[in-house]
């Protein structure tokens, strides 16, 4: 198995970014009272795609965070589940946030 080797910087942001991926998992989730933002930029996007590209990583599968029992995020590879934001790079999932974690990570942007 291919080992990823990258490091990402996740930084708060106050007013998030119109991105594609955001728009596109908003659009995904129910409308609810509670609406969490997290950005993912255009650059960590691509890295992040290619990255499982190069790894050989199979299609199904993407990086997937998920809230441990601490309320720290957690992230492994395996395929997303059905109530996941799921983020996209040119048809490639590459990125899955459970809705817990994406509470915890509400108003942060994933960037490089």
């Amino acid at each position: 198995m291919a080992v990823l080797n990258a490091t990402f910087k996740v930084r708060a942001h106050p007013l998030c970014a119109c991105c594609v991926a955001h728009r596109v998992a908003a659009e995904q989730r129910e409308s609810s009272a509670l609406h969490t933002m997290i950005t993912v930029s255009p650059s960590a996007s691509a890295a992040l795609a290619e990255l499982l590209d190069e790894a050989d990583i199979l299609p199904h599968l993407m990086l997937r965070v998920v809230a441990n029992e601490v309320g720290q995020c957690d992230l492994s590879l395996e395929p997303a589940e059905l109530d996941d934001t799921v983020f996209n790079h040119r048809g490639r999932n590459f990125l899955a946030i459970e809705p817990t974690a994406a509470r915890l990570l509400d108003g942060t942007t994933l960037d490089l």
